[in-house]
């Protein structure tokens, strides 16, 4: 289709990028390696996505390993809350699901609408699995100043992802201090009113549009 560069920024993994690496060798494909990092800020998450990361960086290493028995402990967290609710599914077949990738809440939706417990996947959120669904557990691997500096210890690029889904501007001028170089402004769910507003707020920290 023309596309000549492409970023692999999965949640709290590089595993995928030697995979992609490997199969653009001898293509005109350009892999920029990336992740995004699930960070706490209380009540609920939000997320730091990294580019041009050493993927070999040991701190990131150490703290990958860490976040990845995070999830799993954190999915058998919110099986249990779904148990309390009379959604009964096995945490096994979230982990089959989500095979070698970390597994995380978009597996657990998809295994809650397998069994038919809600209608859609996103349904599965709003009712069950959402920041502010009874079923919600967050993952408290980083906070966002941790998920700043573990990236630019990697000699990677922070950039704060989909601002308009996680509605916590206010502390994007703490994030700028903390290292923060970019905003994510062209997002699926983000409105011609919430470009322009984010446009705006990275033009005055001098923040990279992506």
């Amino acid at each position: 289709l023309g596309v000549s560069t492409i970023s692999i920024t999965d949640h709290d993994t590089v595993d995928g990028i030697s995979i992609a690496s490997h199969y653009a060798r001898g293509k005109k494909i350009n892999i920029i390696p990336g992740i995004e990092l699930s960070a706490y800020l209380e009540p609920s998450e939000i997320h730091i996505l990294g580019y041009f990361i050493d993927i070999y960086n040991e701190s990131l290493q150490k703290l990958l390993k860490q976040a990845h028995k995070d999830r799993i402990d954190r999915v058998h967290a919110m099986v249990e809350k779904l148990k309390r609710l009379n959604v009964i599914i096995d945490p096994q077949e979230i982990f089959d699901l989500a095979g070698i990738g970390s597994p995380g809440r978009m597996h657990v939706a998809e295994i809650i609408y397998q069994h038919r417990y809600c209608n859609t996947i996103i349904d599965a959120f709003t009712r069950y699995i959402g920041d502010h669904g009874p079923a919600y557990v967050p993952k408290k691997t980083f906070n966002p100043r941790q998920a700043i500096e573990l990236i630019r210890d990697a000699q990677g690029v922070a950039v704060l992802a989909h601002p308009g889904l996680t509605q916590k501007d206010h502390v994007i001028e703490e994030l700028v201090g903390y290292g923060l170089a970019g905003i994510e402004i062209h997002y699926p769910t983000h409105t011609p009113s919430a470009i322009e507003k984010y446009l705006k707020i990275a033009k005055k920290y001098h923040l990279t549009v992506t």
